[in-house]
């Protein structure tokens, strides 16, 4: 560029400057939310993002670009009919694995795919994970905020904090329109290049006609994938979940009941309750957050040595156990090791001693692994009213072997082949 052309690019970029000054004088000026507190900024940003995730469903589809890829994986889902409730709710006969006719939707991602599907379909589920990561961190910080709140005498915000702690044990949020639901589970799901459900494992010689059963997922992971997968494609599942979950984590009751998830509490009282009025079919993570403090990439670890409580429940009240294994959940994030008593009394708290790394650029984020959701056999359990420690150890080394079983048949052909089965 000479110095004659320097005035004149000038006088242009004046020019159009002054032509757009009053659109840009709207677009930098800030928004009006000086007065708004600190919590309605937040509603209002999850909102955002809440809406943001599940407009490629809404009416409004045909204006967002990211609507064709999740979309066509809904209508995927719809083309196979109602085969594949039926699939999640009965083991496969002969105990053959039910790799093809058991998923329950489209959800591997190939690279026959289009570039633009591609992407739409990662940057929707993008925004699923991080709302989810968000419900998450909010849940198991309330506690701290809480306590905050009252060593500093935040008055406003402790009555806040403590109305939330309320309303869901008041008021049943009612559930989200079916098509809602289905759009942030298929983001959710679509975040992998492969999540399958799979049947294994050979059905017992002399099956139980029972119809009480408690499905028992592996591992706890960070998020435990496995326990947002089922609720999906078995509706009628109640998912058990820790009882600081399901007490005092309201953000993430309310976001459960949103999706229309049927919730219950693993705590003595409340499992007890549920299983005398015969809930069935139920689900829980034995593993709970001591399973989760002992999640390591490149190891597939249960916590079962002095797991036995849900051994004793199923015993007295006759529910069959069937082992569930996700295989892949614990590549999903780095966990750093070590320093377990001080972790094992944070667990004792109902605290969860993580510290996760997952995907590099937004780390609450997992990792883009491929994921085989493993389904075994029922395990027929006797009804014992009042089981000994004999009757609860004999049958959790039964149960154990058949978790066993059902990992080493999983995990053929996934990263995780060849991994030994760590029992802590």
């Amino acid at each position: 560029m000479t110095r004659d052309d320097r005035p004149q690019n000038s006088f242009m970029f004046t020019t159009c400057f002054r032509a757009f000054a009053p659109l840009n004088s709207v677009l930098t000026r800030p928004l009006p939310l000086g007065r708004v507190g600190r919590t309605s900024r937040t509603l209002l940003l999850g909102s955002t993002l809440g809406f943001a995730t599940l407009a490629p469903f809404s009416p409004l589809a045909p204006l967002f670009p990211l609507a064709p890829s999740l979309a066509g994986q809904l209508n995927c889902e719809e083309a196979q009919g109602a085969q594949p409730q039926e699939i999640a709710n009965v083991p496969a006969p002969g105990g053959t694995s039910k790799t093809d006719s058991a998923k329950p939707f489209c959800a591997k991602n190939d690279a026959k795919d289009t570039p633009v599907g591609g992407i739409g379909r990662i940057a929707a589920a993008m925004l699923c994970w991080s709302f989810f990561a968000g419900i998450w961190f909010v849940s198991i910080t309330m506690p701290a905020a809480l306590m905050w709140s009252l060593a500093t005498a935040k008055w406003k915000l402790t009555s806040a904090l403590l109305a939330a702690y309320c309303f869901p044990h008041v008021i049943t949020m009612p559930s989200l329109p079916q098509s809602c639901s289905h759009a942030f589970w298929h983001g959710v799901q679509g975040w992998f290049p492969e999540l399958e459900i799979v049947h294994v494992g050979e059905p017992e010689p002399e099956p139980s006609s029972r119809e009480r059963r408690l499905f028992c997922i592996h591992p706890h992971g960070i998020y435990t994938l496995g326990a947002l997968t089922l609720p999906n494609h078995m509706p009628e599942i109640r998912l058990c979940i820790a009882p600081y979950l399901y007490h005092f984590a309201p953000a993430f009751r309310i976001f459960a009941e949103l999706l229309g998830v049927k919730l219950g509490s693993t705590g003595p009282r409340d499992l007890k309750h549920l299983m005398e009025t015969k809930n069935t079919p139920m689900a829980i993570v034995p593993g709970g957050f001591e399973e989760a403090t002992i999640t390591c990439r490149g190891t597939e670890r249960v916590f079962l040595k002095t797991r036995g409580g849900f051994i004793k429940y199923a015993l007295r009240h006759g529910y069959d156990l069937v082992p569930c294994f996700t295989v892949g959940d614990s590549d999903m994030f780095s966990n750093p090791q070590g320093a377990w008593k001080f972790r094992w009394w944070l667990n004792g708290l109902s605290i969860p001693a993580v510290l996760p790394f997952g995907f590099p650029v937004l780390p609450l984020l997992p990792k883009r692994v491929r994921v085989k959701l493993a389904i075994g056999a029922p395990l027929h359990m006797p009804q014992i009213q009042n089981p000994s420690r004999e009757d609860v150890e004999k049958h959790r080394k039964r149960y154990l072997a058949a978790l066993k079983a059902t990992y080493e048949e999983a995990v053929q052909g996934t990263a995780s082949a060849g991994r030994p089965f760590e029992v802590w």
